[in-house]
């Protein structure tokens, strides 16, 4: 059985945005938590306002935190580069 990286992925245009193998399988999460990007795009998609997600993450940070999380899910280059990231194994 091969042991996985521990390395943490950043993109240095969302230093706020991190991912690592270990942490919700290496997908895209707001950094030091484990709420991923995914998870928060979802909801503004869906009608949910920047105001309301970070009053129901407020544990997680605050608007800027949520701007910061949706700015990432839709920089398709940051996307690219995180894609690379995780079909190299987190390497």
């Amino acid at each position: 059985m091969s042991e996985r990286p521990m390395t943490t992925w950043t993109h240095p245009r969302h230093p706020l945005i991190e991912a690592g193998m270990m942490i919700r399988c290496g997908k895209p999460r707001i950094a030091g938590s484990r709420w991923d990007t995914a998870s928060l795009v979802d909801r503004f998609r869906g009608g949910d306002s920047v105001k309301k997600l970070a009053r129901d993450y407020s544990h997680v940070g605050n608007a800027s935190v949520i701007e910061a999380a949706l700015r990432f899910e839709f920089d398709a280059s940051a996307k690219r580069a995180w894609r690379k990231w995780y079909r190299e194994g987190g390497k």
